[in-house]
């Protein structure tokens, strides 16, 4: 009953997020091109035409797709991962000590990613959102979090 209970949550978190906030799951495989700014890492990729396939099998390289397609040649080239902490500096000794866990938290995944991404045999699936071009950003992207990555190779 346990388990059953976990995989409905699993199900009922996912479509959550592909429906109310348009996240999506991505598989992606190293080597990629990156630039670090601001508190920003961005990843140049190669769009898979078919579907990653379990585990990423069916990427070459390079590449990124989604779990059920490829992405589409309107589709942004770029990743762009977030560096903040869940919340800004404060005085609050349980918002330092959330921050404290978080920074390490993202340390390691940040690791993880930069890792990931200049090596041709590690993957990572990543749950990304569409962002359009704007006056502030201009050329659309994918944005994502490195709160739900997954790495391995």
């Amino acid at each position: 009953m346990k388990k059953l209970f976990l995989i409905l949550l699993f199900l009922s978190f996912e479509e959550v997020f592909a429906q109310g906030g348009g996240y999506y799951q991505m598989i992606c495989r190293g080597p990629f091109s990156s630039k670090i700014f601001n508190n920003w890492v961005s990843i140049k990729i190669n769009r898979g035409l078919g579907p990653a396939g379990p585990r990423g099998g069916n990427l070459m390289p390079g590449y990124c797709a989604f779990l059920d397609r490829g992405i589409g040649s309107n589709e942004p080239d770029t990743i762009e991962f977030n560096r903040d902490f869940e919340s800004g500096p404060s005085n609050d000794p349980d918002v330092q000590y959330r921050n404290i866990l978080n920074s390490i938290e993202h340390g390691v995944e940040l690791t993880s990613l930069l890792l990931a991404i200049r090596n041709p045999n590690e993957y990572f699936k990543i749950l990304v959102t569409n962002v359009p071009s704007s006056s502030s950003h201009p050329g659309s992207y994918f944005r994502a979090g490195l709160t739900f990555a997954e790495f391995w190779q």
